[in-house]
């Protein structure tokens, strides 16, 4: 079977290119990547997702569809391998959380408290910058950190 840049040009209809020196060869691909990537990207933009999945595969040339995220979501791979979770949340009741990358029989990941209400944190990290009360009081009412406000999550805006 001929390498797969070889095999590529073939199936874009670009065959001809691996008899030509310039192009022969990861030096000749490295060279004129640009122009090659360029013939790829018209040849796909003809094609939706799945018909280029199917045409590649039949040709033997591997590749893999880019997802969005709703398809990320969809997929029954990715839902098999809990990709994206759904963890409780306090104000919105349950979001979607990407899950862990390894996943260990022996040492299981799991999530073990929500994320932190807005500023939840503030005291404590600034505290170790020995940042007295006063002054942390100081630079909420000057807004220059964010207490949340009573707001919830779902009701900011960043900005």
């Amino acid at each position: 079977m001929e390498p797969m840049p070889q095999r590529m040009l073939s199936a874009i209809g670009k065959g001809e290119y691996n008899e030509i020196e310039k192009y022969k060869g990861v030096a000749g691909w490295t060279q004129n990547r640009a122009e090659i990537r360029g013939w790829v990207q018209d040849f796909i933009g003809r094609m939706t997702q799945e018909e280029a999945v199917a045409y590649f595969a039949k040709e033997e040339i591997s590749l893999a569809p880019v997802y969005n995220i709703a398809q990320i979501l969809d997929d029954e791979h990715f839902q098999a391998t809990e990709t994206v979770v759904e963890v409780p949340d306090a104000d919105m009741g349950h979001v979607p959380m990407y899950g862990f990358a390894s996943q260990l029989s022996g040492t299981p990941a799991a999530f073990f408290r929500p994320a932190p209400g807005i500023g939840e944190h503030n005291h404590e990290v600034l505290a170790w910058l020995r940042l007295s009360q006063d002054e942390i009081r100081r630079l909420e009412a000057a807004k220059v950190l964010h207490t949340g406000d009573g707001k919830l999550r779902r009701e900011f805006a960043y900005q």
